[in-house]
């Protein structure tokens, strides 16, 4: 009888052991529903928080580009510099379903790949600030007429 005993304690122990892993497990997909939940929530109130984009004022109308070389001045500038006054001054920020931060992680990318693209093109000079990548407008081409005027000859 013993013997039966033994074997019936041991089932037992295994038992105690497998729920006590299977109540771990249930632990953790009730902390994954939470957090399912509350990220849930946060979308719902950040999307019900944004309001519709549109262009209106100073960037009415204008592409990505057109706004850089607006914004974009004579000193060196950062792209997150640009970014930054692009927001400010009330350019559209295209409204996605992602969190804050990815958007302007985003839009940050666009401006960003639009600056070296209009710096290759020789829209803007390239340059740098702070040892890093930055742009500004080109240096106003030297005037057509003469450091004397027209009508008076050089010295020369």
């Amino acid at each position: 009888m013993s013997k039966a005993i033994n074997e019936l304690l041991r089932v037992k122990d295994l038992i105690q052991i497998n729920m006590r892993v299977a109540q771990a497990e249930l632990e953790k997909v009730n902390k994954a529903i939470e957090v399912l939940r509350r990220a849930e929530n946060q979308a719902s109130s950040v999307s019900s928080q944004r309001t519709p984009v549109t262009q209106s004022g100073e960037f009415m109308g204008l592409t990505l580009q057109d706004a850089c070389r607006r914004v974009v001045g004579e000193d060196p500038m950062l792209p997150s510099e640009v970014c930054d006054i692009l927001v400010q001054r009330g350019y559209p920020v295209p409204e996605l379903d992602l969190e804050l931060c990815d958007l302007h992680r985003r839009f940050y990318m666009n401006v960003f790949v639009t600056l070296k693209r209009l710096a290759d093109r020789k829209d803007l000079v390239r340059g740098t600030k702070d040892g890093k990548f930055a742009v500004h407008k080109p240096a106003k081409e030297a005037s057509l007429v003469p450091v004397h005027g027209p009508g008076v000859s050089s010295p020369i």
